[in-house]
């Protein structure tokens, strides 16, 4: 028997003449009758299902009954008003804690400003996971301002094109924001004079940074980047993997480092 939270899920998706999907029909039912107070719930939505503006508008009842530790939106094909919609609600229901947005790269700018407010509003967002989607012009403006006050702990910006002006918005906030903890920055072809210098200030100016992850990037001018990391006391772990990297004699000066990871380097 469906609960209540189901029922009115389906019931939505009815009066909006939309067709819910069958695996996410069979796993919100399995999840809302295995536990008996649902806002304690602790769960995932699938990855890699379509979600048009409809199928977005029918998911209020759950995201305003179920709290999720991971809501899982990668590559759902979010078109602009869909993904404007969705995002408003996860935003005023503080429905997860953990949102991935990966592989949508046609949000729109009424997506991407939706995005903006979660991440600006939220007291219950602490990772989010933007991934291969161009982070240029309008989305980098609008991610960089939201994050001069999250609350954001964790950020995933993967191959998401950020060499050159994007770095330079996104760091300029990054300097004055004291919440984030760690930053993922794999594959987003850093590798000028200038992303270097960006990612050297982004070091000397933010204190609260514990986790920089340049995987698979060439970072031409990286020797600089751990001169001022001998004088950060804060960063645990610098990532920088597969990475085209000039170390210099100062890293082993540098006590306060947990892990340096240099892999095919």
């Amino acid at each position: 028997m469906d609960t209540p939270a189901v029922t009115s899920w389906k019931s939505n998706h009815d009066k909006l003449h939309s067709v819910p999907s069958h695996r996410r029909t069979a796993q919100f039912c399995l999840l809302a009758n295995s536990l008996p107070i649902i806002w304690g719930l602790i769960a995932c939505l699938h990855q890699g299902e379509r979600l048009d503006h409809r199928s977005c508008e029918a998911l209020e009842v759950v995201l305003k009954s179920l709290h999720f530790d991971f809501i899982n939106l990668q590559a759902a094909q979010l078109e602009e008003n869909g993904a404007a919609s969705l995002l408003d609600m996860i935003s005023y229901y503080e429905s997860t804690t953990h949102l991935d947005i990966s592989d949508n790269s046609s949000m729109g700018t009424s997506g991407w400003r939706a995005l903006a407010h979660l991440i600006k509003q939220s007291v219950c967002l602490s990772r989010l996971d933007v991934c291969n989607v161009p982070m240029v012009d309008y989305p980098a403006l609008a991610l960089s301002k939201a994050l001069l006050t999250s609350r954001l702990t964790v950020l995933h910006l993967h191959n998401a094109q950020l060499s050159g002006m994007p770095l330079y918005t996104l760091v300029g906030a990054l300097k004055v924001n004291r919440a984030l903890r760690e930053l993922h920055l794999t594959n987003n072809l850093l590798n000028s004079y200038q992303d270097a210098l960006q990612l050297g200030d982004l070091l000397r100016y933010n204190t609260t940074l514990r986790t920089l992850e340049l995987s698979r990037n060439a970072v031409a001018d990286a020797g600089n980047m751990l001169m001022i990391l001998v004088n950060n006391r804060n960063m645990h772990l610098f990532k920088v993997a597969q990475c085209k990297v000039y170390l210099t004699m100062w890293v082993w000066k540098s006590p306060q480092f947990c892990i340096l990871n240099l892999p095919y380097s």
